[in-house]
């Protein structure tokens, strides 16, 4: 019987291995491992194409994706290899018409990588036409063999990758959307107490835990895209689903507003301590029921008006209060920004449970799913004429040095050249000479032990051992990676390497060298084209992610967030979780860790700032009274115009890496406009009665205006404290 220690260590084992991502692991171990059988049975000529198809197309990680995925990398093959047929045997003869041919081909096909329509396809295409081109170089006649044994082993791969993940540990997107949701709800239900309890008290930190839920959002809408795939009955709750999505969110902005409210001052805050605590609950309530599936019952809505109807009847009894009275109308601020926000709550959830009842196929999809731009931008038009001249140049060196895997030298610059800027942690090709230095020291150490290993790998078992373990985990650890990161792009290239040397048959020392120079030279290649042509840096990124930022705040000023298109809206809210890595990455003497925290403490006030200028400009029209309307018109167009002067300030700074000026005048005079213009609401209200649902609405939208300008000089302050000067736009970071 185990002892308790040896049970607490096992326990401890099983509780620090990442399920998911050793579940990963298994799958593309038994799928590496079939496709090499099955290639090898159906005597394929290059079975590491198979092993390579699998390995990319399960990274997709679901069904619906990996279907995608399989059906974007067999159109990208067979019109890749159509092209490196015709480019090869027609066009050879003619080196600066086939080296142009190529630039252009692999430039168009890398740029067209960053839209939003078959992406991957357009990826398959370049790297199928480099395979062809580098296979084809002694002999062109052998073009068209060539590019119908990609497509035949591609298809093998497509074949086995898709049986794999469909029925070993088979992961649907539509389960994975479903839990998502029900997490969202979870952590919704949770927060909303908490959210509700600034009303009496302030702790700023309860709600730190939604700061990141737009990205989460982008997520579950890429589950539902996969998932579409996969189910034609989840397919026709797509516009079901998509709405639920955009409500969770926007029920996350307004939770996360509270902690920027003041409480509520006396006696506003005893008359109504009780009703609002027992408000909260009962919207955490509301959604549990909707986390159940049941939606919400009558009973629940019937309390919930009763409860909004108890709280009317205790504003009004206040308005005789000669100690209401006699508070400044700018302290009420808070209360009204409360109460709007516990309304709008109510609002999200009642609108989620009509969302839920309707029948499916009824809500139809509001907006395309597709996540990224329609077309390429400037970027990705820079990083597919970086990797044309990159490739084309590998393709003469090869030509001229005839190296014995030349082929290598050129998938390694396509691959390299594009994916490393993708890498998740962020890094981009900042880190490109010193990963050569360390990926050369590594492959030389394998090239020499391939010496001893060879005969061993002359074993079908030995080989299956060796390829199942690397596999297995490669899945793991890009499992817990978030995504392919370059030492990992580095050791598939190396298996690859490592598999194409035929073991069956003796394996002399040139076999061996042209896997070291062909890999050395892929990565010496693809390092000075990542460092000496538009190198993707993390402090560039940040620059222009932020300008990106402000760009799209400013543009959604008027009508807010939801008017502006799927993809920008994507990028917003992403870009605070990206920036956080891009301030990781630039970790050094020239950026110490007192300016990356400054740094990320504005990007936190940058975020606070997008979500309440979201919530104000979803009142893009408001009602006004005649008696008010003009003053609180000029507030708060001079409120926008204010705002809008902040973000090109902002804008300015990080465009030339400078201190943005003062705005603190333009602030003070906007913030006396809404305390004055407060005041006349305030009297006015008091004067002519105005039901409490009404006042709400006023006074609570003035106080968001004035918590937005009061955020923006915050930012500004935050931005005058920063040292951009120093790392921003530095290439030698």
């Amino acid at each position: 019987m185990p002892s308790p220690v040896v049970e607490s260590r096992w326990s401890r084992l099983a509780a620090s291995l990442d399920w998911a991502g050793a579940v990963m692991g298994l799958q593309m171990a038994i799928a590496v491992v079939a496709a090499l059988f099955f290639a090898l049975l159906l005597r394929l000529e290059y079975p590491t194409w198979s092993v390579f198809t699998v390995l990319m197309l399960l990274l997709a990680q679901y069904v619906g994706a990996v279907q995608q995925k399989a059906v974007f990398r067999m159109a990208g093959t067979v019109l890749g290899g159509l092209l490196g047929y015709l480019a090869t045997g027609a066009l050879q003869q003619d080196p600066w018409l086939y080296l142009s041919i190529t630039f252009v081909v692999i430039a168009f096909s890398v740029a067209m990588f960053g839209q939003s329509r078959a992406p991957y396809a357009f990826f398959l295409l370049g790297l199928t036409y480099v395979v062809i081109v580098s296979n084809s170089q002694t002999d062109p006649s052998l073009a068209w063999k060539f590019a119908l044994l990609r497509t035949e082993e591609v298809g093998l791969g497509v074949v086995v990758s898709m049986v794999v993940q469909s029925t070993v540990f088979p992961n649907y997107a539509n389960r994975a959307f479903r839990e998502a949701l029900q997490v969202a709800f979870e952590e919704l239900r949770v927060a909303t107490p908490l959210a509700v309890a600034h009303f009496q008290r302030r702790h700023t930190e309860a709600m730190r835990n939604l700061n990141d839920f737009p990205s989460r959002a982008t997520a579950l809408r890429m589950l539902l895209r996969f998932g579409g795939m996969e189910s034609k009955a989840f397919r026709k709750e797509i516009g079901r689903s998509a709405e639920l999505v955009t409500k969770v969110t926007r029920a996350a902005g307004i939770l996360r507003s509270f902690q920027r409210y003041e409480p509520a001052p006396e006696p506003y805050q005893s008359a109504l301590r009780e009703l609002v605590g027992e408000t909260g609950l009962l919207l955490a309530e509301g959604w549990k029921d909707l986390q159940g599936g049941e939606g919400l019952a009558e009973t629940w809505k019937n309390r919930a008006s009763s409860l909004n109807e108890r709280i009317e009847d205790a504003l009004r009894s206040l308005r005789g209060s000669k100690e209401a009275w006699s508070i400044a109308p700018k302290e009420c601020m808070g209360l009204s920004a409360h109460l709007l926000a516990i309304s709008e709550l109510r609002e999200v959830l009642l609108e989620m449970d009509s969302v839920e009842r309707a029948p499916a196929g009824v809500t139809s999809l509001a907006e395309s799913l597709d996540l990224a731009p329609a077309w390429p931008g400037p970027e990705w038009i820079k990083r597919g004429i970086r990797s044309g001249l990159a490739c084309v140049v590998a393709l003469i060196l090869e030509n001229w040095l005839k190296l014995p895997n030349g082929a290598m030298v050129l998938l390694c610059v396509y691959v390299f050249t594009v994916l490393n800027a993708q890498s998740p942690d962020e890094t981009g090709d900042r880190s490109a000479i010193r990963y050569t230095i360390v990926f050369g020291i590594a492959t030389t150490a394998i090239c020499i032990a391939l010496f001893a290993a060879t005969p061993l790998m002359a074993s079908y078992a030995v080989q299956n051992i060796v390829l199942a373990t690397w596999a297995f985990l490669f899945g793991y650890w890009l499992h817990a990676a978030g995504g392919v990161t370059v030492p990992l792009s580095a050791s598939f290239f190396l298996l690859i390497s490592v598999l194409g040397l035929n073991s069956q048959v003796p394996v002399t020392f040139s076999d061996i060298e042209g896997v070291f120079s062909g890999i050395i030279l892929g990565f010496v290649l693809a390092a000075l084209a990542q460092r000496l042509f538009w190198p993707v840096l993390p402090q560039q990124n940040l620059q222009r992610g932020m300008r990106a930022y402000l760009q799209t705040l400013s543009d959604s000023l008027e009508r807010g967030m939801g008017a502006l298109p799927l993809g920008r809206r994507t990028a917003q809210g992403l870009f605070p979780s990206k920036a956080f890595k891009f301030v990781a990455a630039m970790a050094g003497p020239c950026f110490p860790q007192e300016e990356a925290g400054r740094m990320r403490e504005f990007i936190l006030t940058m975020q606070d700032l997008a979500s309440e200028l979201d919530l104000c400009a979803r009142h893009h029209n408001p009602f006004l009274p005649p008696d008010v309307q003009a003053d609180t018109t000029h507030a708060i167009e001079e409120t926008k115009a204010v705002v809008q002067k902040g973000f090109e300030l902002l804008d300015t700074a990080f465009r030339d890496a400078s201190c943005p000026a003062d705005l603190t005048p333009e602030i003070d005079a906007a913030l006396a406009l809404w305390d004055a213009s407060y005041a006349s609401l305030h009297s006015f209200i008091w004067k002519t009665d105005l039901s409490p649902a009404e006042a709400i609405s006023l006074l609570g939208l003035g106080a968001r205006f004035r918590a937005t300008l009061l955020i923006l000089k915050q930012a500004i302050q935050q931005a005058r404290s920063l040292r951009m000067d120093g790392y921003l736009g530095d290439v030698s970071l």
